[in-house]
Order: structure tokens, then sequence, then C-alpha cells
């Protein structure tokens, strides 16, 4: 699978836009329900004015005057009475009604039941609404883009107030600096108590992890130096010891000794970089030394089922020591242990040198985004992200789809 496809970003789901997605379609359903009300009063006021009609014509029938063209009296409606379906049509729910109304082979009709027989309206060419209809409807339809654009426009006003508070919380916490007095400031200038509590509470766990941080920083770095003792003794004893048994300097438990005792002196002089203010002139081969790291975690690689494929198609140079590349390769390895996922049957990591960047990507287990970014030794991605940024370099992480990648911009 190519970088660009584990790169692809997912469309950001944010509360601003589920509130305006919820208003919107509150406010629409609002307006149609309320243009539907609209048209049943209508009919409903039409119906009361047949009604009237109906009950004129009843006081025709009693003083024996001449009924109009559409109204005729019959003895009963018989089969034209109507049914269930009929009833629930026009909203006909009291049985007890005089009146009612029901169509049949394209005519309408009102009718009033009376003593001296009942009374059938034919109203299907009288009735103003049905005529008007599709003028009504074409207006609807016109007013509906406004009404649409309308109500977007105060989905968008309502969620931009109600949700001023957050926005200030995330302004807080995204721009400004957690122990500046910036960022006091701004806390201080929240009027609404329950966010401002929530703001100050953030603030004090986010100053705490940063504190926890820099004693975990300030350990790693002062074990680095304290390892350059036990690591010059093991040195100095394994040529004393090569030297007066020279048979065992060619074996393989000397070579893998040597070699481990190397590999801890390098990312002991790696970590010493972050307090050094020693400038670094040189520059490294970001090729050669991803391949013998990557050589190096061979053996680990096997046991934890860790394939790697590297996509090294640009031999960029960088302006970093070996020691510390190789510190943040094996800090980013360290990741893919912990939190890594099968594609298959191994964990396949992708190591990719394109666009003077460096990508580590790998499948991640299904957890949340935050333990992501945890490791269970070390500061992990933090330390990263501190040795990046003491060679003037950006280290940024991005979790998409739990597809993990690691990006190392090398301008």
């Amino acid at each position: 699978m190519s970088t660009e496809k584990w790169m692809k970003k997912t469309p950001t789901r944010t509360l601003f836009s589920r509130l305006v997605t919820i208003i919107s379609g509150l406010t629409f359903s609002i307006v149609v329900l309320f243009t539907a009300a609209t048209l049943l009063i209508t009919y409903s006021f039409e119906d009361a004015l047949f009604n009237d009609r109906l009950a004129l014509a009843h006081a025709k029938v009693k003083e024996g005057e001449a009924l109009p063209y559409n109204i005729q009296l019959v003895d009963s409606l018989g089969e034209l009475a109507p049914n269930l379906v009929q009833q629930l049509r026009y909203f006909e729910f009291d049985q007890s009604s005089e009146f009612g109304e029901f169509s049949v082979e394209q005519r309408h009709y009102h009718y009033l039941t009376t003593a001296q027989g009942t009374l059938l309206y034919d109203t299907t060419d009288v009735s103003v609404v049905d005529k008007a209809l599709n003028d009504v409807l074409l207006i609807l339809l016109v007013l509906l883009i406004p009404t649409v654009l309308l109500t977007f426009w105060v989905a968008n006003v309502s969620a931009r107030y109600a949700l001023k508070p957050f926005s200030q919380l995330s302004h807080i916490f995204t721009h400004a600096e957690y122990s500046s007095q910036q960022g006091n400031e701004l806390i201080e200038e929240l009027k609404e108590q329950d966010v401002k509590h929530i703001a100050l509470e953030l603030q004090q766990a986010l100053q705490q992890k940063a504190e926890l941080l820099s004693q975990q920083e300030l350990f790693n770095q002062g074990m680095a130096h304290e390892l350059r003792t036990p690591l010059q003794v093991m040195k100095n004893s394994v040529e004393l010891l090569t030297a007066s048994y020279p048979d065992l300097a060619g074996t393989g438990a000397i070579q893998r000794l040597e070699k481990s005792m190397s590999r801890m002196n390098r990312l002991s002089s790696g970590l010493l970089w972050l307090t050094s203010e020693q400038p670094f002139s040189g520059t490294t081969n970001v090729t050669k030394t991803i391949k013998q790291a990557i050589l190096q975690l061979g053996d680990v690689c096997k046991v934890h089922g860790i394939s790697t494929e590297l996509r090294l198609d640009n031999n960029y140079d960088v302006a970093m020591p070996e020691e510390v590349l190789e510190l943040i390769i094996f800090n980013l390895f360290n990741n893919v242990v912990h939190h890594g996922k099968a594609e298959g049957t191994n964990v396949i990591w992708h190591v990719e040198a394109k666009n003077k960047r460096l990508v580590f990507s790998n499948l991640a287990a299904e957890q949340p985004e935050y333990q992501l970014q945890e490791q269970h030794f070390g500061v992990g991605l933090a330390l990263v992200s501190r040795l990046t940024k003491r060679f003037s370099l950006v280290a940024s992480y991005q979790t998409n789809q739990n597809k993990f990648s690691a990006i190392i911009s090398l301008v």
C-alpha cells in the first residue's frame, strides 16, 4: 500500500459542524411542518365554509325552497358512504359527526346527514384551495432556496454563539503557551464559570504532564551520562579479556557483546545531544543510516513479527548526528512494537524517503489516539519531537482510520 493512500485524510468532524447540522435539520423540519400545517389549516377553513353552505341548504329544505345546482338531497349515501380509508384520508375520526366528506370517481363531495335525508354537496369545481394548489406549491418551491440559505445562516450564527466559550477554550490551548501569562489572561476572560473551571483543570493537567515529561527526559539524560562509565569499564574489560585470551576475540559471544556496547554508547550519545549546546556542523546520510538501523533491529523484528518495507528512492543528507537519527528510528520502531497491528501475519512498518520527508507508517491497534502516542519506556514520540527540534527539524504525527504515520521534514 502506497504512502499516499496512507496519508489520505478523512473529513474532520467538529462540534461546530455537528451543531450546525442539527440546528439546520431542526429549523428546516420546523419550516416544512409549519408549511404543511398551513395547508391543512387552509383546507380546514374551506371545509368549514362548505359545512356552512350545507347548513344553509338544510334550512332551505326545511322551508321548502329550491337547493343550489350542486347540492342534492338523497335518502342515504348507500354505497357512497366513506370507508375507513376515506375517513383516515380526510381526518374524519368522529363517527357521530353529521358532516363529512369523501371522493369517488374523481369527484369530491361534502355531506350533511339530516332528518329529511342526506344533503350531498359536489365541491369538485368550487374548491378554491385545490384550484390554487399548483400556484401555492410553486411559490413554496421558489421560497425553498432562500429558506434553506436562511436556515443555514441561522444555524451558523446560533452555533457560533452557543459554542463561543468552547472556541475560546480551543484558542487558549492551541495558540497560547499553557504556562504563559497570555494563557492565564485568556482563561480569566471566560465568562462561563463551568467552561473556566474546565480550562483551569486542563491547564493544570497539561502543566503536570509537561513537568513529568521534563523529569523523565532529565532522568534519561542523566542515565545516558552515567552509562558512559560502566560502558567504558566493560569496553576495557573486553579488550583485556581478548588480549589475555586471543581465541575469544572472534567468537560470536564477544562480537555480540561489542555490538551491544557500541549501540548503547551511541544511544547514550544521542540522548546527551538534548542538553548539549554544541553546534553540529556535519551531515548524516539518511539512506545509509536507516538501512544500518533496520539491520541492527533484524533480530528484534523476527521476535515481534515485524516486516519492514523500505522505499528510499532519494538519497538525502541531514544536519544531524548519525547516533541521533538512529535514536529516532529506534523510538519509532518501539512505537510499532507496542502499538502496531498485523496486516495478515506480520506487522508491516513502511519507511519512505520522499519530497524531503521521512515517513514512517504502520497500521495501529484500535485504541484512543492519545494512547497511540504513549510508550512503555522512555519518552517515545515526545523524545523524537525534541530531538528533531534540537536540530531545527520538525516531526509531526497523524492517525487516520487506525493508520499511524510519523513524518520528519528534512528542510
